[in-house]
């Protein structure tokens, strides 16, 4: 499979996904879209596969619906994180400026998923002057 394919297959499931917790919760997507400070027509492409979502927005919707975002990903396991979660272990632990991205790294189940956002992160640290190391 091609990276854009995979890449594109990817997009698609998540939205999926994205759309399937947005239905659960219930919420209409004018609403939703309202909560994460995005416009509708964004919600509807992250839906319809067009975009990814952006890390603030699986971030919002982890802390606020406790999502699973290795489910939102992969599709594995349960949609909604457990009370006690290693979420909740890595916050405790703040051994970094921005612990919430580390969260996420840690939530991800998929090792080669893990690598890609990563190495995206680590580029914005580095490009904004921060140090994760």
């Amino acid at each position: 499979m091609s990276p854009e394919k995979s890449e594109n297959t990817l997009k698609k499931d998540i939205g999926k996904r994205i759309r399937q917790l947005r239905e659960s919760i219930p919420i209409s997507q004018k609403d939703l879209a309202i909560q994460l400070g995005i416009h509708q027509s964004a919600l509807s492409q992250i839906e319809s596969g067009t975009i990814f979502p952006s890390f603030p927005t699986m971030l919002y919707l982890n802390n606020t619906y406790r999502l699973n975002v290795s489910w939102l990903i992969s599709g594995e396991g349960n949609m909604f994180l457990h009370a006690i979660d290693a979420f909740t272990a890595i916050e405790n632990a703040r051994r970094l400026d921005q612990p919430q991205y580390i969260q996420l790294l840690k939530a991800m189940e998929d090792k080669r998923i893990e690598s890609l956002i990563f190495n995206r992160l680590s580029d914005t640290f580095i490009y904004f002057g921060k140090n994760i190391e």
